[in-house]
Formats: structure tokens, C-alpha cells, sequence
């Protein structure tokens, strides 16, 4: 087992970012959660869903990574497994699926994705809209103005720039060193020697359409190509992703704040 993935296995579990998440006033993804558990509930489907991803959420992190909500190395000696989630993979094997491998092995989640793939389309884009509804209220709570958000890459660093530093990251310049002016790295270094960055996309003067571009990675004392790529923290915190989408410029900047303070809470887990 290598330094990060030793490093990996003291990660002290998600409960305390949800309670940070929510003190400092972001809660759009609890109202994603609780969708999906009204669903579960509506279809009469097992309503464990907060068990299935607190487990999801550890074997990811102990694996340092996943395929899709099982833990890449959860069969191997010294990563965590776990007993909650070994029951729902076998008891998956009786699923009947439209898909040709499994999304999930919870039969809620795995019936909601269906429904979005294959069924009600309309189910989606009415998560989204209740989700936004959460975020522009989160807006106006906190006094979040859209005014310096261009929708260009370039300028899109300089409210990370300022929203990384107020929360403890420094630029640490780009991967391995290297020169590179399409993505800026910000870290902190954690005292058991990971080392917790997040890249953002610098790029050309292109508008970001849809989705703030930021990618989250912890590595071991400084950042490499072999790093535990996390992208935007779904597998740790189910529907924190929903942040990084956005409606208007205000929903943007929002995003921006509430995923860079969800990483720095993860960084404190450990």
C-alpha cells in the first residue's frame, strides 16, 4: 500500500462536512438527498439510502477511488469493506437492469436511475429547478452577487483565487511543476502529509457554459500523476455536485464557494 493510500485509511467518515456544509448555510444538497429519498419512499423501495452512502462514501475513500458505489480495492487486504454494501452486492445479482451493468447496487438508486434514463424525463430537470430554488435562496441568505462572474475562464480564477485563500489554499502553480497556463492548481497540505488540491481551468477566453470548472485531487506531500482524482466530490458528498451547476451568475459564484469550502471541510477529516 503506498503513502497516500496509508494516509487514506484514517479518513474519519463524511458526517462532519455535512454539519459544516450546513453551519456555514450550504444545504443544496440535502435537498437533492432528500429527493431521492422521497422517491425511494414513493416506490416503496428500501429506505436505507443514508446508510448506502455513508459506506459508499468510506470504500471510495479507503480505495481511493470506485466502480461506480464499490470501492476499487475493497477486496484487497488492509482497505476498508464494507459488510452493509457486500449485502447489497449480492443481492443485486437478482436486479433486472436496462442497463447493461449496473449503476448501483441499491435498488432505489438504481430504480431512480433507470426511471431518469429510461422512464420519466422529466424527473431530472425537476431536481435541478428544486435544487436552484435552494441555491437562489442560499444567495440572497448570504449576500452572493454575480457581478465579477463573466462567464470567461480567465476571469472565473480570480473569484477562486480570492474564495481560495480566504479558506486556507495557496497556488501551487500547475501539475508536477510544469508550466502549463490552461489550469492553476491551489492546495493545503494536511499534517499526516496529504496534500489536498483542486485544478481549475484557466483556459481561453471560452464561456463556461453550464458548469464551473473545478477538479478536486489529494496526493501525498505534493501533487503528482498518480494523485486520487476525486473530480467534483459526488462519491463523497451525494449531490454536492449540484453546486457545480448553475442558472445565473449568482448560482455560479455560489458553487464556487460552497465546493472549495466542502474540499477544505474534507481536508479536516483526516
Amino acid at each position: 500500500m503506498s503513502p497516500l493510500h496509508k494516509a487514506l485509511q484514517s479518513w474519519r467518515g463524511p458526517d462532519s462536512i455535512l454539519r459544516t456544509l450546513r453551519q456555514a448555510g450550504y444545504d443544496a444538497h440535502s435537498v437533492y438527498r432528500d429527493f431521492i429519498a422521497g422517491f425511494c419512499k414513493s416506490r416503496c423501495l428500501s429506505a436505507d439510502i443514508s446508510e448506502y452512502w455513508q459506506e459508499t462514501a468510506k470504500e471510495y475513500m479507503s480505495s481511493a477511488g470506485g466502480l461506480f458505489d464499490l470501492g476499487k480495492n475493497r477486496s484487497v487486504e488492509g482497505y476498508y469493506r464494507s459488510p452493509y454494501l457486500e449485502r447489497l452486492r449480492l443481492q443485486s445479482q437478482t436486479i433486472k437492469s436496462k442497463f447493461s451493468v449496473l449503476p448501483s447496487i441499491h435498488p432505489c438508486v438504481h430504480a431512480y436511475m433507470s426511471e431518469i434514463e429510461f422512464g420519466d424525463r422529466a424527473l431530472y430537470p425537476e431536481i435541478r429547478k428544486t435544487v436552484e430554488e435552494r441555491k437562489s435562496f442560499e444567495c440572497m441568505q448570504q449576500k452572493v452577487s454575480g457581478t465579477k462572474w463573466t462567464g470567461s475562464k480567465r476571469n472565473f480564477n480570480l473569484i477562486v483565487d480570492d474564495v481560495a485563500e480566504s479558506l486556507g489554499f495557496e497556488i501551487l502553480g500547475n501539475l508536477a511543476g510544469r508550466l502549463n497556463t490552461s489550469t492553476i492548481d491551489y492546495g493545503s497540505r494536511a499534517s499526516n502529509g496529504l496534500c489536498f488540491y483542486f485544478r481549475a481551468d484557466n483556459g481561453v477566453r471560452e464561456p463556461i457554459r453550464a458548469r464551473v470548472p473545478i477538479e478536486f485531487r489529494i496526493g501525498y506531500e505534493s501533487p503528482t500523476n498518480d494523485d486520487f482524482f476525486i473530480a467534483d466530490l459526488r462519491y463523497i458528498i451525494p449531490g454536492i455536485e449540484q453546486y457545480g451547476y448553475f442558472a445565473a451568475p449568482e448560482s455560479a459564484v455560489l458553487g464556487i464557494h460552497a465546493l472549495i469550502k466542502a474540499f477544505r471541510s474534507l481536508a479536516e477529516t483526516f
